[in-house]
């Protein structure tokens, strides 16, 4: 077991629990967010605090009253690590709960919000805030980064439709083409990116076939940032150039 993993396996229980709370943030965190938990009380969080900071793994972020920030020195990584994935997981997807309950809406909350979806294991709630942003790393020519953002996009779905046997919903069909004909637009100028047989046939086929009722074209707008406008042809040839 490595040092930072015996350093947890010490800890009272309800400072474990704490750290482990902290650990689902990435970057920064305050204390205020939990307040009211009644599995975190107060002096337990200060308790935690103060000991993380004799340790120089946090510091207050930006003067900001019980706000704080991981440190350079804090072995964060190391922690997590020793940590089963399956239970990171819960508390990554508790960090998102609190982010989008706490934080304003900007880019930069969104992308932090992504990413921890992502950390996290996709649901299906978590699609649209991916999908924004990836559509605002393409506003900021980070083509990579959004490419590999509709790739868990569409990994995610087709998991659905291929290996669970789920019959998608309409929004979630919308949500497949737009990032189908998004990533493939972005492959043109980003050759490495280009994956073979990506896009199964069965996959959009009964995307479209759900959306439109087997029609040939069909017009959807499911957020203000997007629409989902495409032919089964274009769709077909989209898919294909992606994946070459």
């Amino acid at each position: 077991m490595t040092q930072s993993g015996q350093f947890i396996s010490q800890l009272p229980e309800n400072e474990k629990y704490i750290l482990c709370n902290f650990l689902g943030f990435t970057d920064f965190f305050s204390v205020d967010w939990f307040a009211g938990s009644v599995d975190l009380l107060p002096s337990q969080l200060m308790s935690t605090i103060s000991y993380l900071e004799k340790k120089h793994w946090v510091e207050p972020f930006n003067g900001q009253a019980g706000f704080y920030q991981w440190t350079a020195k804090a072995p964060r990584d190391e922690i997590i690590s020793s940590i089963p994935p399956d239970i990171m997981s819960a508390y990554y997807r508790q960090a998102v709960n609190t982010l989008q309950k706490n934080l304003p809406e900007n880019e930069n909350n969104t992308l932090k919000i992504a990413n921890l979806c992502i950390l996290a294991g996709l649901r299906g709630r978590d699609l649209d805030i991916i999908f924004k942003a990836a559509m605002i790393e393409e506003k900021h020519h980070q083509i990579s980064s959004a490419i590999n953002r509709y790739d868990h996009i569409l990994e995610f779905i087709e998991q659905l439709i291929i290996k669970d046997k789920i019959d998608p919903a309409r929004d979630l069909c919308c949500r497949f083409i737009q990032s189908i004909e998004r990533r493939a637009a972005l492959s043109l100028f980003h050759p490495n990116k280009k994956r073979t047989n990506f896009f199964p046939w069965l996959s959009i086929r009964q995307c479209i076939s759900e959306i439109s009722g087997h029609r040939h074209h069909y017009s959807f707008s499911s957020d203000k940032t997007a629409g989902c406008h495409f032919s089964t042809k274009r769709l077909f040839i989209t898919s294909i150039s992606a994946g070459k």
